[in-house]
């Protein structure tokens, strides 16, 4: 018999902070491995929708079957502002001697994972890695000031999120309140991209 689903853990998510990211430096069959974990300030919201592909087979005059297939998520992260280091880290860009960022149709976008915690309602948090994702240069827009009025001009790069190649994962979650998971796992959470445990079935 399956457990009862506990209320108390179905709650809404009011918040988001600690977004991290490290870059992909190899995924391969072999395994994946990333870079260092960089933290990434003033983010004012995530959100990705994922991907699925639904076909039905038909047969004595209904549905026979529904075949399912999960596919990429697309997903935007919206920031104050893009630090030079983070130019460099995920669209290739290069600073030249006095810290300019330098942009050319040679840049190469790389493939990071993004981690972050997203603050419960009852104040638990949602633990979450992608594990890979690969963006987009975002557009840039400026505007004057018209006197009094100020409006705050952020940034909003979009990204793909994929699966790995070393195990097939794009993305894992857990609650930091889940019964019987290690404080280690909450408090280290976006110190290190988070490698899964072994799979269980649930009933």
């Amino acid at each position: 018999m399956s457990e009862p689903i506990l209320l108390d853990k179905m709650l809404p998510v009011v918040g988001m902070r600690d977004l991290v990211y490290a870059v992909v430096t190899a995924d391969t069959t072999a395994g994946t491995v990333y870079g260092e974990v960089k933290q990434m300030q003033g983010v004012m919201g995530l959100g990705f929708v994922p991907s699925s592909n639904q076909q039905q087979s038909y047969g004595d005059d209904g549905t026979f079957c529904i075949v399912s297939a999960n596919g990429d998520a697309e997903g935007e992260v919206e920031v104050n502002t893009i630090p030079p280091e983070m130019e460099v880290d995920w669209f290739g860009r290069k600073l030249d001697a006095n810290g300019a960022v330098v942009m050319s149709s040679d840049d190469q976008v790389k493939d990071i994972a993004i981690g972050f915690r997203a603050r419960k309602s009852d104040g638990a948090d949602k633990l979450v890695w992608l594990y890979k994702c690969t963006p987009s240069s975002p557009e840039s827009a400026y505007k004057t000031k018209e006197g009094s009025n100020v409006t705050i001009q952020t940034r909003k790069i979009k990204f793909k999120a994929t699966q790995r190649v070393s195990d097939r994962n794009m993305k894992i979650a857990i609650d930091s309140n889940t019964t019987g998971l290690a404080t280690s796992v909450v408090t280290n959470w976006t110190k290190a991209v988070y490698a899964p445990a072994a799979t269980k079935t649930v009933a």
